[in-house]
């Protein structure tokens, strides 16, 4: 079976390479049959007649001199080698067409199998009939297995043998004999493998030593004719080279020298490419010793030598192609090409994929013991400066270091999740500390800390670099991303205490503080300066907040929101505004959220003042340092900032003032519309940020729609379920100045001036200021049944008084709509005002008739006589006005008021 697969391999690169070559002749077809001049060429001087390059050179004889006869060998007439750098960029040379566009693949492949499958088919057979001797030989007996496997090789060599004869006499590219020689060395290489194959798994007769030294010299011998002659063999030889390790059998103690031999191919084949401009031949080379070295590790190799393997090809796919340790390698980069909408050259696209492949795989490679993972952290940690360094004049090979700066990143948050790492060691000295034992840290915790000062070494080395800016950007991204990774799983507040912490994230930022003054040279507009300190002031408060207590740490983010303002606006930077913004939300979490509100409810009152009002006065001060800046976006932040945290601040010390006083009840109507408060302010801001454009609107308006239901939800049960009329709690004994007034007067006020269109939805908006307007009159009723029953109102006891005193308030309230209807034009208030009078009449008929006796009966009706009368001419008037025709002001105003 194995035989069998081994040359259905065979036969396919063979069929492969052919088609390659039928490519190539029809690609000369067109440039000889293309007419000498274009139209569009006729106005220019003419320009002598070259045929274009051919695109394999040196590809047909090699070293062998060509023969006089045969002329139309492509050995004869082709030219050197392009120099280095050149050859693989895959445009034409300057100064010709473009290649006209051939047929498709598949009708090339149709032509090919059309004219030359008759080759194809012996090949086939020359291969078969090398198995087949084996194999009859071993059905009938008739000759020894000694002499049957040297039958087999001696069969390989002479059809070996019998091609370059014929190569030498005839050549290999054209005439009678094209492709013949080269069929017949496939053959023989095919038979050669199988040979040695079958004396190893057929009749046992040589050991896994010779038997990979064996296959070794025929893919050997494969590759030196490929490079004579033709990449079908080359190919074969790289192929069977990497699989003979794997189909000697047998079993070793290390396999781990395996890597170094699969190096050593990967290799090989770079250095055919680099001398022949075959392009494929290397990446051939790299996937298969890649392939190799991941099977190899599955199979029980170690991971360090993968490791060492893959970091190795990187290297090799660098240097090879450049022919040199010092690199120059021209062209732009990923991220150059990118944006100037031009390929980049072969050797650059072979160099940084190999890069990112070994990134990937080192990233997420397991690790069975903590000296692989130690090994792992190591070699990506140092391949970032190393890269760096070895690249810095190499344009097209800048971006070499930053997989591997990725992926020491990715790690620092992976390798927390593999229980055998890195990371498994600490546990027990974690465990030691929190029993108070005295367990001193390994030396190996060191190498998170090491590894990203070396990686912000490197990602600093590529970022001065005069190439894209994202490079810069990395640079100062990657460090705090680690620091933040280590702080997250890698315990280290614990493990080195605070103090020790937070001098470490200091040390970095005093790094990107130097790096700010590096690039403080820069031309307009300075974003590696820009993208530093934001760095650097991101890590001083990561080093505040493991350092300082709750009201420090306010204050401090405070002095640094201030800081990066005024920075900001000495250097004009415009990323700074994006840290002003990200400041603004970290103290708004910090005011409101952690340690928020309830440590505001019960922290000492001279922290609370502090911590807020520091808060408020650094926002202030960024506000007014940018005030004159065209930085929108950071204003509106720091402006909402300023107004919710002032409201919510109140809030705070009303219910702190109400809490402390020794009311005969808990206050649970006050309490919770004090806390239902805060959400209807958060909610405002969420709907005022959204106006901002960008993705974060629409997290904004959601947060700003649960915002709302919460605080809603809580004014809702104040007004039903916590009513002092349901409830029966103590209200107060002053007039006006009692808890109603917070709990109802002044919250359905702050809904109505909250509920501007421009800041919230109009749907929103509409049912905010009825439901302000409906806390406003519910607090006003309160009052008026106070100022009879006293600091105690349940029902259902109603005085006569009382209910005669709702009855001019219900009719004050409807002409005080009426008269709102008129200064506003709109039809919606004067609606409303005729419903609340028509209330009023239904409460003077339907109650007040049977509650009141007396005077006050015939008083009440009276009123409400004269009043209506007043009424009606008041609401005839306001409907005269608010129906005026033309572009009367009441009509202009009639849709912003009906919402």
């Amino acid at each position: 079976m194995e035989l069998l697969w081994l040359l259905v391999l065979g036969l396919a690169i063979t069929v492969f390479f052919q088609h390659r070559r039928l490519k190539r002749i029809e690609a000369r077809l067109d440039g000889l049959n293309r007419p000498a001049t274009s139209p569009a060429e006729k106005a220019e001087p003419p320009l002598p007649v070259q045929a274009p390059p051919p695109i394999l050179p040196h590809e047909g004889g090699g070293d062998a001199p060509p023969k006089p006869a045969i002329p139309h060998d492509s050995d004869s007439s082709s030219p050197p080698p392009p120099p280095v750098g050149e050859g693989w960029g895959g445009g034409p040379p300057a100064q010709q067409l473009p290649p006209p566009k051939g047929p498709t693949l598949a009708d090339r492949f149709t032509l090919w199998l059309r004219d030359n499958w008759i080759l194809a088919i012996a090949a086939a057979s020359l291969a078969l009939a090398g198995v087949f001797f084996v194999q009859y030989g071993v059905e009938r007996g008739l000759l020894p297995p000694p002499v049957r496997v040297l039958a087999a090789l001696a069969f390989g060599l002479g059809l070996v043998f019998t091609g370059e004869r014929l190569r030498l006499r005839h050549g290999d590219h054209a005439g009678l004999w094209h492709s013949i020689p080269s069929t017949l060395s496939a053959a023989g290489i095919v038979s050669l493998f199988a040979a040695i194959l079958a004396a190893r798994h057929l009749y046992g007769l040589i050991g896994p030593l010779p038997t990979f030294a064996g296959l070794t010299a025929t893919a050997v011998l494969a590759l030196i004719l490929g490079w004579r002659h033709t990449p079908l063999l080359g190919a074969a030889g790289l192929i069977g080279a990497t699989a003979a390790p794997f189909l000697v059998g047998g079993s070793a103690d290390n396999s781990d020298p395996l890597y170094a031999y699969f190096a050593l191919i990967a290799a090989t084949g770079l250095a055919v490419d680099s001398l022949r401009r075959w392009a494929w031949m290397s990446v051939l080379a790299l996937a298969l010793a890649t392939v190799a070295g991941l099977a190899l590790q599955t199979a029980g190799a170690g991971g360090t030598g993968l490791a060492l393997l893959l970091i190795t090809l990187t290297a090799l796919a660098a240097a090879i192609p450049e022919r040199g340790i010092l690199l120059r390698t021209q062209g732009p980069g990923l991220v150059a090409s990118g944006q100037s909408r031009k390929n980049p050259p072969f050797p650059v696209l072979l160099a940084l994929g190999m890069g990112i492949v070994t990134a990937l795989t080192l990233a997420a490679l397991p690790a069975p013991d903590a000296g692989t993972d130690m090994a792992l952290f190591t070699l990506l940690a140092l391949a970032v400066p190393v890269f760096a360094l070895w690249t810095y004049r190499a344009p097209g090979l800048v971006e070499l270091a930053l997989p591997f700066a990725l992926a020491f990143v990715a790690r620092l948050g992976i390798s927390p999740d593999n229980s055998l790492g890195l990371h498994a060691a600490l546990w027990p000295v974690l465990d030691a500390r929190a029993q108070d034992g005295a367990v001193a840290l390994p030396l190996t915790y060191a190498l998170p800390f090491i590894g990203t000062a070396l990686i912000a070494l490197g990602l600093w080395i590529t970022g001065r670099r005069k190439g894209a800016l994202s490079h810069s950007a990395l640079s100062s991204l990657l460090p705090p991303l680690a620091l933040a990774l280590i702080g997250q799983h890698w315990w280290p507040d614990t493990l080195l205490g605070q103090p020790l912490w937070a001098g470490i994230l200091l040390g970095f930022a005093a790094f990107h503080t130097l790096q700010a003054s590096d690039a403080a040279s820069d031309a307009e507009p300075r974003r590696r300066m820009a993208w530093a300190a934001v760095a650097a002031l991101v890590l001083i408060a990561y080093a505040a907040a493991v350092l300082f207590s709750e009201t420090a740490l306010t204050l401090a983010l405070a002095a640094l929101l201030a800081a990066t303002a005024a920075i900001d606006r000495r250097f004009r930077l415009p990323e700074l505004g994006w840290l002003v913004q990200a400041g603004v939300v970290v103290l708004g979490l910090r005011l409101t959220f952690d340690p928020g509100l309830f440590w505001a409810y019960d922290a000492p009152l001279a922290q609370l003042l502090l911590a807020w009002g520091g808060a408020l006065a650094g926002a202030g001060a960024a506000l007014y340092l940018i005030a004159a800046m065209d930085r929108p976006a950071p204003r509106l932040m720091l402006e909402t900032f300023l107004a919710a945290s002032t409201a919510i601040l109140a809030d705070v010390l009303i219910f702190r003032w109400l809490d402390s006083l020794a009311l005969p009840d808990e206050g649970i109507h006050w309490g919770l519309t004090l806390l239902s408060l805060p959400w209807i302010v958060i909610m405002a801001v969420q709907f005022r940020r959204a106006t901002l454009p960008g993705p974060m609107a629409v997290v904004r308006r959601l947060l700003g729609w649960v915002a709302g239901l919460i605080g809603l939800a809580g004014l809702l049960l104040a007004v039903t379920l916590a009513n002092p009329l349901v409830w029966g709690e103590w209200v107060g004994r002053w007039p006006l100045f009692n808890t109603l007034i917070v709990a109802y007067g002044l919250p359905g006020l702050a809904l109505f001036l909250l509920s501007r269109p421009g800041w919230m939805p109009r749907r929103l908006a509409f049912v905010l200021r009825w439901f302000g307007l409906f806390l406003m009159a519910h607090w006003s009723l309160l009052e008026i049944r106070r100022f009879w029953h006293g600091p105690y109102i349940p029902l259902p006891f109603v005085e006569q008084a009382e209910l005669y005193s709702y009855t001019l308030w219900l009719m004050a309230l409807g002409a005080g709509l009426l008269w709102l209807s008129i200064r506003r034009g709109s039809a919606a208030y004067r609606k409303v005002a005729m419903g609340v009078i028509g209330l009023t009449i239904a409460k003077v008929f339907l109650l007040d008739a049977s509650g009141l006796t007396g005077l006050t009966r015939v008083a009440a009706f009276l009123g409400l006589g004269l009043s209506l009368v007043g009424l009606a001419l008041l609401n005839r008037w306001a409907a005269e006005r608010s129906g005026k025709g033309g572009g009367g002001e009441g009509r202009q105003d009639l849709p912003r008021d009906e919402v």
